[in-house]
């Protein structure tokens, strides 16, 4: 049989996985490369063998399941394909524990790895190429675990510095970082609300009461939205609105003004850590011929 017959029979998937996007062009762009060489090689890709994550991360900090890497070990396990077509190896995997499992998958079901960015192929049967493919998933898995370390240590100097979290949303009252800064105007407004929600929850007010109050008179949060209990009672009990930076469960001095003072604000938590005003069954204050007189 011919190489080019014998091509023609090679079933092939191709995954495609990138991090952080803001669009479909990275996943694209590996798709292109993935086509092309099926195309180049005879091999069959059929829009139900293309795999694509998009916005996804493969390492142990990703907090979204990849579907549709989830599904392409499925049909792998049905015996659909003899090839999987990978742009890298860290595209398909960033942790040895999850590259172990595709690989025993593969080599189950007699499936070849193709990586496009170096026309490396890899044959699970030869132990030297899946130690191969191991330690190239090992670097991808160090790599990532330096980042993460750079990142932790970075995120810890901007909190030390009292620095509002970069990458966090604004919180309402307090000026956002870069972008997310709102005007002056805006932001008096917000610490005035704040201070006014303090007093009255000091002189005996409802969160509940306070949020449909303000939600009535179109006062909004700091996303747009509608005000509800827990936003607010998160907004009040925030070391923030103090003055301090909280950053894995310590408090640092903060680069704002506190917009309440310190005793204002233990007098808050521990009226809103009373169990007797939280509702009880969702319902609110029941009065005696309720329903009866109006």
């Amino acid at each position: 049989m011919s190489a080019e017959i014998r091509a023609a029979f090679i079933r092939a998937a191709a995954y495609c996985r990138i991090s952080r996007t803001i669009d479909t062009k990275g996943v694209n762009r590996q798709l292109e490369d993935a086509l092309a060489i099926a195309q180049e090689k005879g091999w069959t890709v059929t829009d139900e063998s293309i795999y694509l994550d998009n916005d996804i991360g493969a390492s142990e900090f990703s907090k979204k399941a990849r579907k549709n890497y989830l599904r392409m070990l499925s049909d792998i396990e049905e015996n659909k394909y003899d090839a999987v077509i990978l742009w890298l190896e860290d595209r398909g995997h960033r942790r040895v524990i999850d590259a172990w499992e595709f690989v025993q998958l593969c080599k189950e079901h007699n499936v070849f790895v193709y990586i496009t960015s170096d026309g490396r192929n890899y044959d699970f049967s030869d132990s030297i190429d899946e130690a191969e493919f191991y330690g190239n998933v090992a670097k991808a898995q160090r790599e990532t675990a330096l980042v993460s370390k750079r990142l932790r240590r970075q995120r810890q100097q901007v909190a030390e510095s009292g620095e509002p979290h970069p990458s966090g949303m604004r919180h309402y009252g307090l000026q956002g970082y870069k972008t997310r800064r709102v005007p002056e105007e805006q932001l008096r407004q917000e610490r005035a609300h704040i201070r006014e929600a303090a007093a009255r929850i000091i002189a005996g007010d409802s969160v509940r009461g306070i949020t449909q109050e303000w939600n009535k008179d179109g006062i909004r949060t700091a996303t747009g939205g509608l005000w509800g209990t827990v936003t607010l009672r998160r907004i009040l009990t925030s070391p923030s609105i103090v003055g301090f930076r909280k950053h894995n469960g310590s408090l640092y001095p903060a680069t704002w003004e506190p917009i309440i003072s310190h005793e204002e604000w233990d007098q808050i938590r521990a009226i809103l850590a009373d169990p007797t005003r939280k509702p009880k069954g969702g319902r609110g204050p029941i009065y005696l011929l309720t329903g009866l007189i109006y």
